[in-house]
């Protein structure tokens, strides 16, 4: 039910936050806009007696008060608090101010501390994160006393089991930096958004960017972005086989993952290494002309990572 409630009847201390702290610039953006009359979706609260609890809309409701508002729009929703939590675990995927790495790691944390008894993949579920992700926060969390390690239990074939982009398990060893590869993924996205967005305002605005040879800063964007792409994990490295063997390993530099690239040149001389689909030549790669197929193919197709899927590269 959709209904106008008093700011005054949250509970904003008993409301989770799932992200790592809020925007201020976000706040004050929205309450200029709010002030200029713009109509923003409901939030989204659980009523738990006679009070609320924000599960969805904290940057809404701040920028509501900042502009001197006493009552909200919000969409309300009659639960108990692990209704709350789940709701609010969810928030923000597909709209709203984009989940940073910190926010991700905060609602697990969150789901992990609440919940420390289910498994990584009902809480990767909950989070729409990875499984591999959430077992790097849980052994954290376990390293330093927050949550206990509990009994171990088995796991049935192929469960709970990451395993990389050509289907082979990852050791215990590897799975902290595969959990962590979405960072470089972020980053990917960050600089081809912006490589689009410079592209567009030279158009629009000729003068501005007179002074700016827009080439020579595109160009070395896309060189930049070619070598984060190089550094997206892609499978378990066949020499050390994800640090187990070596942690020196000089294939893959003692991060247990090769690239798609790399991966590529060793099925090519190994006809026993698995491969995925479209498997990649030795021979196709130089520098600056694929980057885009030393991509995993993505990211992966429900986009358990959170972020936007990734276009094609830009053209020089």
């Amino acid at each position: 039910m959709t209904q106008d409630i008093p700011i005054s009847s949250i509970d904003f201390d008993r409301s989770p936050l799932p992200r790592a702290s809020l925007r201020q610039e976000v706040i004050v953006e929205y309450a200029k806009a709010m002030r200029a009359g713009a109509q923003f979706p409901p939030i989204l609260v659980v009523a738990i007696g006679d009070r609320y609890y924000i599960a969805d809309g904290w940057h809404r409701t701040k920028a509501a008060i900042e502009a001197g508002y006493t009552q909200i729009r919000a969409e309300v929703v009659q639960g108990d608090e692990d209704e709350l939590y789940r709701l609010a675990l969810r928030a923000n995927i597909r709209h709203g101010v984009r989940r940073s790495p910190e926010d991700k790691r905060k609602a697990v944390e969150i789901a992990l501390k609440r919940w420390p008894q289910k498994t990584d993949a009902e809480i990767a579920q909950l989070c729409v994160v990875e499984p591999a992700y959430v077992l790097s926060v849980r052994r954290s969390l376990q390293r330093r006393g927050i949550i206990s390690r509990g009994p171990m239990r088995k796991l049935k074939p192929g469960t709970d089991v990451p395993t990389d982009a050509v289907g082979q398990p990852i050791p215990p060893e590897a799975y902290e930096v595969w959990s962590e590869r979405y960072r470089i993924i972020d980053h990917i996205d960050t600089l081809r958004k912006l490589i689009a967005v410079l592209k567009e305002e030279e158009k629009t605005y000729p003068k501005l960017y007179a002074g700016v040879v827009l080439k020579a800063v595109v160009s070395h964007l896309q060189l930049a972005m070619n070598e984060l792409i190089l550094g997206v994990p892609y499978a378990v490295c066949p020499v050390c086989g994800g640090g187990v063997i070596s942690s020196a390993c000089n294939t893959c530099f003692g991060r247990g993952f090769v690239n798609k690239q790399t991966y590529g040149r060793l099925a090519d001389h190994n006809p026993l290494l698995p491969r995925a689909s479209g498997p990649v030549s030795a021979t196709s790669y130089s520098p600056g002309q694929e980057p885009a197929d030393s991509l995993p193919d993505r990211y992966w197709e429900n986009d358990n990572l959170g972020g936007d899927s990734i276009p094609d590269m830009p053209s020089s």
